[in-house]
This record gives structure tokens, sequence and C-alpha cells, in this order.
């Protein structure tokens, strides 16, 4: 099946974005389109005789996944844009849709082999390629050859979803670089951390003053708040990995609220403002610790989570430099 998000406007290089991004009137007609054009396909072959063995689709992909994607509010389940008119468009016949979880590789698997190991089904699908019944030995064999195709054919799924996402979904312990942090930074302990107003001078419409940022952000309050939120990062990626349910039911956003270091962040106060921003205008990635960043700052500065939602912690920074910018104007 065509990628909708590569073959919209020819962007196979582009930036990573959540579905809040994609689910735009433009976007949407253009996966219809694609969609009518694979569902004649696929009725086309079943016609023709041949059977269509599955479907696949890759998990938290905004277009293409079947059963769950990361929002803001965590993890959702639903279907991604294109695929989700795709499986209205072939409601008719019984072709099975499944998930590539990249994470729980093993379990997608198992799906897999449990629909080509259908008696009826490899029955059918040996006599089109053979045109004989044949023996066991030669059935066996070619179920094994079509095992090993659909194996190559998720393999190379997750490399490009991977290497298109460019690290969106990266869960392992992230090392914040502080080199280039101005060595004398600004004190900004407050007597009252939560009530005193911050000034955001670095933010203009040019974009970010970073040596103003550097100079206006504590190091040590900086290197305490990545300490913290790195070893939460890390604790959550355990989990997800010793225990599927905690990862399919978003377990990690009630975790995260509820965890000792997060709270000792959002008791640092406006202390731990700028430092959280710098975390995020100068990491590379959009991965869990970022998320996490975000998550604080917004909650530090009072982001509406409903007219100011976002996705990932670049798009939280973009509306909130955007946020800023206009309050200034006002």
């Amino acid at each position: 099946m065509p990628c909708a998000e590569t073959s919209y406007k020819n962007s196979l290089i582009r930036e990573p974005r959540g579905i809040s991004k994609y689910n735009t009137k433009e976007f949407n007609e253009h996966c219809e389109v694609l969609a009518e054009d694979v569902s004649k396909q696929i009725h086309m072959i079943c016609k023709s005789g041949y059977d269509v063995i599955a479907i696949l689709g890759i998990e938290q992909s905004p277009s293409c996944c079947v059963n769950y994607i990361y929002t803001n509010h965590g993890m959702e389940k639903r279907k991604g844009l294109f695929m989700d008119k795709l499986c209205k468009k072939i409601e008719d016949l019984d072709i099975p849709i499944i998930g590539i979880n990249r994470k729980y590789i093993n379990k997608s698997l198992k799906e897999l082999e449990k629909i080509v190991g259908n008696s009826n089904l490899s029955i059918r699908l040996i006599c089109k390629m053979e045109g004989i019944n044949g023996d066991m030995k030669n059935k066996k064999k070619i179920i094994l050859i079509i095992l090993i195709i659909l194996l190559i054919i998720i393999i190379g799924i997750v490399v490009a979803y991977k290497l298109i996402e460019n690290g969106v979904i990266n869960r392992e312990n992230f090392k914040f670089n502080v080199e280039n942090i101005s060595s004398t930074p600004v004190n900004t302990v407050n007597n009252d951390k939560n009530k005193e107003n911050i000034e955001w001078d670095e933010i203009t419409e040019e974009g970010v003053n970073e040596e103003l940022l550097f100079q206006n952000v504590n190091t040590i309050d900086l290197e305490k708040i990545a300490a913290l939120l790195q070893s939460l990062s890390a604790e959550i990626a355990q989990k997800e990995k010793e225990d599927i349910n905690f990862y399919l039911s978003a377990g990690w956003y009630k975790y995260t609220l509820d965890s000792q270091q997060f709270n000792e962040v959002i008791n640092m106060g406006n202390d731990a403002i700028k430092p959280l921003y710098l975390i995020i205008y100068k990491s590379p990635n959009q991965g869990s610790y970022e998320y996490i960043c975000a998550m604080a700052l917004s909650k530090l500065v009072n982001f509406d989570d409903i007219t100011d939602s976002w996705s990932t912690s670049k798009e939280f920074l973009e509306k909130f430099n955007q946020k800023v910018i206009n309050n200034r104007e006002r």
C-alpha cells in the first residue's frame, strides 16, 4: 500500500507530526483518494480468485495505525486517518487487519502465523501457487516461504517508519548536553515561586534569543530537572518492556503525574520553567523524556490542554511561543 504521509506533497523528508497536525481537510481528502485506489485494487484481486491474507498497518502511525495511537492525552484507541477510510471501503470483504507493534513484534508475528496457519486458507493458497495439491513437505515449504516474505515485509515497514519518525518514539534515557550553557547563569530562586510573573524576552517573532535564554537559566536547576525526568523516563521505559498492559493502557501517563520525580519538578515552581523550556528547545528528539518535560512546563504555565492541544514536545513549544507573542501584543 502507498504511504499516505510520504505521498502527501512529496514529503518523504519531513518533521514528525502527531495526528492533530494531519487531521485537516486537505490531508483527509488525500487519504480518501488513496483509500479508494487501494480498495479497488483489493476488490480486483479478490474477484480474480486470489486471497488477500491480511492488511498490515503500523501502530502509533497517524495514518496507518489499526488499534492505538499516542495523543497528548495518552494512548487513544482508534484507527489512523488513512486506515479508517480504507477499512470502511472493504467492509464487505473478510480480510484480517493487523497492527504491527514495533515494540512487541513477537505478538504481531504470532497473529500473522495464526492467519497463515489456517488450514483452509493455506490449502487454497498452495493450490493457486502450485496448481496441484502436492505432498505435505511441499506445502510446508511454501508456508515457510510465505512466513519469510511476511517477516521481510514487517521488518521493512518497521525500518522505514523508524527512519521517517526520526526518533519520535525514543524511550531510552536521553543524555542532555549542557556544554554550551553560560557559566554565570542568573539566579532564578524566588521567595514566592508560584506567583511571580515570568518575563519571556528570549522569545521574539524572529525566533528564540539563545544567548539570553542561556543567561537566564540556572544550571543547577537545569541539571536537577534533567536528572529527575531522565530517571522517570527510564523507569517508564523499563515498565513498558516488562508489562504490555502498562504500555497499551497508557499507564505511563498516570505514572508520570503520580511520580515523585515529576512532582518534585512541579514543586520547584517558577525555578523550573525556563530550564524545562531550554531542555525541550535544545533537544533534537521528541521522545518520552521531552514529552514529560512538556507536560511539566504545561502544568507550571497553566497551558490549556483543550484550547492549546498538542501531541509532541516541539508542537507544544511552537504553540507556547505563539501564545507568548500574542499575549505581548495585547
